[in-house]
């Protein structure tokens, strides 16, 4: 079986506390790796583990968390590799999870919508929510026009007409970084006018869901942060849950949270405000926590879901612009839900499957490698392939 060496990866971070350099790294000839699988036989997990730590060779990954459901109990909950130069990954290790922060927000917005604190169609500037009027005033009358026809749908949707990641995303844009939420806004409704109408056209916007951020605190009154809290996990017996979001720095670091190591690439990037991303890309959790979550929307039979069937059709049914997409989740055919999630240091997926798995897998690191994605999405999918048969017990205890 391939082994991690913790000496490798000590000496490839040791000139920094951020950078993992891409020819260095891990090698496959030496002591033990630290590794926790619970849930699975001795050989089973000896084939888990064998696939996490070719995946971690293949692309320099110094820690790796997993955990999967199965109708609703917690089957598998593995961690392969480490956390920090000394510390061996453990389940209880948060990772920041980048753009699986979407499908949260969507959880959240969806809750308030079946509570009739808004609906979908509801418009998001001018007379809407956020308003920005005076600032909209002094535009150009076809982004006025486009503005104030924008709603909660088409930020959930991705099709607000423009502020796509491909170039010149505002949350990234040096001019930008130092601004406030209601700063950010204001330069991005002077600097950033949109491409198209509302509706018509797909553009991955992470803009557009730290407007839906916004939204809830407007309407709300406190923090989104906070507001998932309330209305997501507090309501339903998930207070606990260790959803956080995360800091700028190493010193921001939370409790028990990793270290991320970047691949040329620094991992703290200065225009990386995560805090700022939070309701497109600034949480922190452990694989057991966005498990645990899901399997609470995830209609399924068991547990329950804080979510009824017609909003989580609501949720999961592709926009009319982009059939592999729809509020929060990409989709396919096979009614199977899911969202990646990757910036400087990190990266993620969260996947509810039709055959009644749920799982959440995290990593401290992102190759620049192109199958790197794919393949971390692939990982679970082997991961599951390799169990014969679930047994009775849950370890959400």
């Amino acid at each position: 079986m391939f082994q991690l060496n913790r000496r490798s990866f000590l000496q490839a971070a040791a000139s920094s506390s951020i950078l993992l350099g891409s020819r260095t790294g891990w090698s496959a000839q030496a002591a033990e790796t630290p590794s926790y699988i619970h849930g699975v036989s001795p050989t089973e997990a000896a084939k888990i583990k064998d696939h996490a730590v070719k995946f971690m060779l293949k692309y320099n990954v110094p820690g790796l968390s997993l955990a999967m459901a199965y109708r609703g109990k917690l089957k598998l909950v593995m961690c392969v590799g480490y956390a920090d130069h000394e510390t061996g990954v453990t389940p209880e290790h948060r990772f920041r999870v980048a753009s699986v922060s979407k499908p949260l927000t969507s959880i959240l917005v969806m809750k308030l919508m079946e509570m009739n604190y808004w609906h979908l169609d509801q418009k998001v500037f001018g007379s809407g929510i956020l308003g920005y009027k005076d600032e909209i005033a002094t535009l150009g009358a076809t982004n006025q026009r486009r503005l104030q026809a924008i709603t909660l749908r088409h930020l959930l949707e991705h099709s607000c007409g423009g502020w796509g990641n491909q170039s010149r995303d505002p949350m990234f844009s040096g001019e930008a970084l130092d601004l406030d939420h209601d700063g950010l806004i204001r330069w991005v409704l002077k600097n950033r006018p949109l491409d198209h109408d509302p509706g018509q056209n797909y553009s991955y916007s992470n803009f557009g869901y730290c407007l839906l951020g916004r939204c809830i605190e407007k309407r709300f009154k406190m923090t989104y942060e906070n507001a998932f809290k309330a209305y997501v996990l507090q309501p339903h017996g998930m207070k606990n849950l260790g959803f956080e979001i995360g800091g700028n720095s190493v010193a921001d670091k939370r409790v028990n949270e990793v270290t991320y190591y970047g691949q040329d690439e620094d991992a703290y990037h200065k225009i990386m405000n995560v805090t700022r991303m939070d309701a497109h890309g600034g949480w922190i959790a452990t694989p057991t926590d966005l498990v645990r979550l899901v399997t609470h929307v995830d209609g399924f039979p068991n547990p329950s879901d804080l979510l009824n069937s017609s909003t989580l059709r609501t949720m999961t049914t592709p926009s009319p612009v982009n059939p592999n997409y729809a509020k929060g989740w990409s989709v396919n055919k096979q009614n199977n839900w899911w969202h990646m999630g990757s910036f400087n240091g990190g990266a993620s997926v969260l996947a509810r499957i039709n055959d009644q798995h749920v799982w959440a897998a995290t990593v401290n690191t992102r190759s620049k490698d192109p199958n790197f994605g794919s393949d971390l999405d692939g990982l679970p999918w082997k991961i599951k392939g390799s169990i014969r048969a679930w047994g009775g017990h849950d370890l959400f205890g």
